[in-house]
């Protein structure tokens, strides 16, 4: 069974409407300091203003959907089959390693900007400054992790998220479950 890319991309996109909406109007309400163990905040700016997405548990936005794949890939007609359940190990950790490369793909890009920007005309230089991307990562209110990216990360991040929703997530739906 494939999917195709648009309905994987649509649910992704579904998911983080959900997930946002529950970690801000529930999550925040019933369980305050479940939302402030590790949470993300986006920010991206455009010439013509600025989108910041609200603080999202990781919990939330990630922990859940890494649950219900592992569920839905448990070998349950077979569950003494050390193969299937190899397999399904391996097709659980598919969507991770993806998303590790569109990270990767993200430093690149704006490594190779760093690197060249000498050697960019001033108004490309304008251009890619113009546009700007962050992310912050907190844990119990500390925050351990940000990252910031202009132009030519967010194009890396495009074409990382790209291949995460092509062969991460949507290479784990190719075979049917066990």
């Amino acid at each position: 069974m494939r999917v195709p890319m648009g309905v994987v991309l649509v649910a992704l996109c579904l998911w983080l409407a959900i997930a946002l909406v529950v970690d801000h109007y529930v999550m925040s309400t019933a369980c305050p300091s479940c939302t402030r163990i590790a949470a993300v905040t986006v920010t991206l700016q455009i010439p013509a203003g600025s989108l910041n997405l609200p603080r999202v548990g990781l919990a939330l936005l990630a922990g859940l959907p890494l649950l219900a794949l592992a569920l839905y890939l448990v070998p349950w007609r077979s569950p003494g089959d050390s193969w299937r359940w190899g397999e399904a190990f391996r097709l659980w950790c598919q969507p991770i390693i993806w998303l590790v490369v569109a990270l990767a793909c993200t430093v690149l890009g704006e490594s190779l900007y760093l690197v060249s920007k000498d050697h960019w005309s001033q108004g490309m230089r304008n251009v890619a400054e113009a546009f700007s991307g962050s992310a912050t990562f907190t844990v119990n209110d500390f925050q351990f992790l940000t990252l910031k990216g202009g132009v030519t990360a967010l194009l890396g991040l495009i074409v990382g998220l790209y291949l995460f929703v092509r062969k991460g997530v949507g290479g784990v739906f190719k075979r049917s479950p066990a």
